[in-house]
């Protein structure tokens, strides 16, 4: 299985942009030869086994990466308010007196930390060592898509303004465990 580089002294985990290793399946999948309807993409065979992330394990990384999105933000958030130019520095001071500014340095080493452990879980969730081990993409090509993925999942569900997508992401990923446990309770 190729190691993906995953060093949390590297600046960057998901690093340069390829579109082209993205396979676009077709919208409908019918038992029709494929003589008989043309379609856009490859066709899926059912006696093919893809690579696949479990849906469990996708909803606990993805849920995962919520967390750490979360504590990356409330240690930024303590970075700001305890810095010397902050109008809210008086009341980090208050708090921890003597230590702010340990405190406020200790936010932004658990900041940089949960960042890193956000990109892992999300990396396991979309499957990116899985495509890489079975080839599907390059290593580059499965960096460069979870980058823009995680890209844009921290556009949709991070900051004070997207509050609701988190909701709701949240109680999908719960339905998903709770279906799933379902489903594998009656196997």
């Amino acid at each position: 299985m190729p190691k993906i580089n995953t060093d949390p002294n590297q600046s960057e985990m998901f690093n340069q942009s390829l579109h082209s290793a993205r396979v676009e399946f077709p919208v409908e999948i019918e038992a029709i030869p494929s003589e008989q309807k043309p379609r856009p993409g490859p066709i899926l065979n059912t006696d093919e086994v893809y690579p696949s992330v479990d849906l469990v394990e996708r909803a606990k990384h993805l849920d995962q990466t919520l967390l750490e999105l979360g504590k990356h933000g409330r240690s930024l958030g303590l970075q700001m308010a305890g810095s010397k130019d902050s109008p809210l520095r008086k009341d980090v001071e208050a708090r921890y007196g003597n230590d702010t500014d340990q405190v406020v340095e200790g936010a932004s080493n658990t900041g940089e930390q949960a960042m890193i452990n956000a990109k892992r879980h999300f990396a396991k969730a979309i499957g990116m060592e899985t495509l890489v081990a079975a080839g599907v993409q390059t290593e580059e090509a499965a960096k460069a898509s979870a980058k823009e993925d995680f890209d844009r999942f921290t556009r949709k569900y991070t900051g004070p303004s997207n509050e609701a997508n988190r909701r709701k992401i949240r109680q999908t990923l719960k339905h998903t465990h709770k279906t799933q446990a379902e489903i594998r309770g009656r196997s």
